[in-house]
């Protein structure tokens, strides 16, 4: 199991770990120690500057995803991504916004190694298409 349904539910809707819990938890922690989150907030996909950048850090993670295949290893990660996905509102309604995750789509895609070995969570921002109150 890569993650607990302990760790995901929110801790205010849950009683208090039991000792065994918590044991069992660290257990599971230290098994998976190729797996990774990576948190990002207000990835600007009309920004070339964040496109060069994030096409820079999937590269990385690419390469580190194709060394792991290579030698049995099972990396896994997680990239949580965070708006405003737009440095301007979305006033030009979501056709700019699906064009924009096109490109990130696209950008993905290049990298097939990370885009197996990766899940990915997009969430929106304020001033994102459907984002508004979601938070």
């Amino acid at each position: 199991m890569w993650y607990s349904a302990a760790l995901v539910w929110p801790r205010r809707f849950r009683k208090p770990y039991s000792t065994e819990e918590k044991r069992t938890l660290e257990q599971e922690e230290l098994k998976e120690d190729t797996a990774q989150i990576v948190v990002l907030s207000d990835v600007w996909l009309d920004r070339p500057k964040v496109i060069n950048g994030l096409r820079m850090m999937f590269f990385r993670y690419d390469a580190l995803c194709k060394d792991g295949i290579e030698n049995g290893v099972d990396y896994r990660f997680m990239f949580v991504l965070m708006g405003n996905f737009s440095s301007q509102p979305y006033s030009r309604g979501v056709a700019k916004h699906r064009a924009l995750f096109d490109q990130l789509g696209d950008l993905i895609a290049t990298f097939s190694s990370l885009a197996q070995c990766s899940t990915w969570i997009f969430v929106p921002g304020p001033n994102d298409v459907l984002g508004g109150n979601s938070l």
